[in-house]
């Protein structure tokens, strides 16, 4: 399950597109390893300043990804 998504059309004249979903995959993977390591210290306070940071980085990759 490494494709995010496959564009296909009946159009004779259109490509088929396969999207990779490998970089995002990765992506939140490491997200959330390194979440669940600070919501291990912190416990049931909700989150932290850490998170934010963390959560903040995440979105910036994701948006730096290619099209």
């Amino acid at each position: 399950l490494n494709n995010l998504a496959t564009l296909v059309s009946n159009q004779p004249d259109i490509n088929h597109k396969l999207i990779n979903g490998k970089p995002l995959k990765s992506i939140n993977q490491y997200f959330n390893k390194k979440k669940a390591k600070l919501m291990s210290f912190i416990g049931d306070k909700g989150t932290s300043h850490s998170i934010g940071r963390l959560s903040k980085k995440r979105h910036q990759k994701i948006e730096a990804l290619p099209a």
